[in-house]
């Protein structure tokens, strides 16, 4: 028993010897680091110095393309459609026939109303002649006359019917809907088709309360479209609505010419580009050149050869500049390359000197 203590003892000294051996040699090696990274010195840089300038910022705003014209096709009398001379898709011209109604009794019609109409012609005539000799009465002959420009009338409302019997494009564009066929029966105002062009577009975006007062008719914009993302679109604002909705959003429509290289649809994605009209003062610096966190941004100013961390506020994020209202001046020297190597107060060399403000 005495001997088996004993064992276990010196296994455990053994142990313990070992780890303390380890330990000594991990804070050696802490150490060697720590001091390395302590001795570190004229680490180069670049820098650059900051002063005031005045900046114009960007407003962006998403939304999405309508066509500028597009009209609903309708029948104006009712009849039945016997003959179609389009398909869906089909690019028409302003004023071409889209479908035909059956004209059959139309025709019938207008035979009828024009014969009434040569027949109270002729009977005008014979009374007219038999007035000049005080052979028919001024009521009768009142009545021929009654009697003829109704048929005359009578003639030509029908050739209108049979002209409307013609259904046509109201404007010119795609025919990017057709809800007919050959049989199918109309009334008038029946919604048979739909015309759409996209020569010319609106863009249509909403824009919030505090920047729609940025924003002014024919202002120019610039408009991208998001399955062309490196084709830009020039624009003008043709309207801006008086009246928000319940978010206080503004719509804005953008008046654009369509692109016959880079055609848009209607109802595609797209945003809008616009310059403030107001520019912005102050001091900005690049966003890479910040450290710390976004509860205290700071950056490295270069003084007497070294690093000196200072705390920042920023303000307003214009592009990929920050703008800086507390903690640096007109005339400082900011670092803007190699802070991953510095700490506060590190020695530095100014590799290079960055022009710009």
């Amino acid at each position: 028993m005495k001997r088996r203590t004993v064992i276990i003892g010196l296994i455990i000294v053994t142990l313990t010897s070992f780890a303390a051996i380890r330990l000594a040699l991990n804070k050696a090696k802490i150490d060697m680091e720590t001091s390395y990274l302590e001795t570190i010195k004229n680490v180069p840089v670049n820098v650059r110095t900051v002063l005031t300038t005045s900046k114009s910022s960007e407003l962006n705003f998403v939304g999405s393309f309508v066509a500028s014209k597009e009209a609903a096709v309708s029948a104006e009398i009712p009849g039945k459609i016997v003959k179609s001379f389009v398909n869906e898709g089909d690019f028409v011209n302003e004023g071409q026939i889209i479908a035909e109604l059956d004209q059959s009794l139309l025709t019938l019609k207008l035979e009828a109303d024009e014969a009434q109409y040569e027949h109270s012609k002729e009977d005008l005539t014979r009374h007219e002649n038999l007035s000049k000799h005080d052979a028919t009465s001024d009521v009768v002959l009142k009545q021929m006359r009654l009697t003829n420009s109704l048929n005359a009338i009578a003639v030509k409302t029908t050739r209108e019917q049979i002209a409307k019997s013609k259904i046509k494009a109201p404007i010119r564009g795609y025919l990017t809907s057709k809800l007919f066929e050959i049989g199918s029966v109309v009334s008038p105002g029946t919604y048979i088709a739909h015309v759409t062009n996209t020569n010319a577009l609106k863009f249509t975006t909403m824009v919030p309360e505090y920047q729609v007062v940025k924003l002014q008719l024919s202002q120019k914009v610039i408009i991208g479209a998001d399955v062309f993302p490196n084709t830009k679109y020039a624009g003008v604002i043709s309207q801006i609505s008086e009246k928000g909705d319940q978010n206080h959003n503004y719509k804005v429509e953008v008046y654009i010419n369509n692109s016959k290289q880079f055609p848009i649809k209607a109802g595609m994605n797209g945003s809008m580009t616009v310059s403030d009209k107001t520019p912005t003062t102050g001091i900005f610096v690049p966003r890479d050149v910040l450290q710390g966190s976004m509860a205290q941004p700071q950056v490295y100013l270069a003084l007497d050869n070294r690093a000196v961390l200072r705390n920042v506020v920023t303000g307003m994020a214009i592009g990929n500049d920050i703008q800086i209202l507390e903690g640096v001046q007109d005339g400082d020297t900011i670092i803007t390359v190699g802070m991953n190597n510095l700490k506060d107060s590190t020695t530095i060399k100014v590799a290079a000197i960055i022009s710009g403000q």
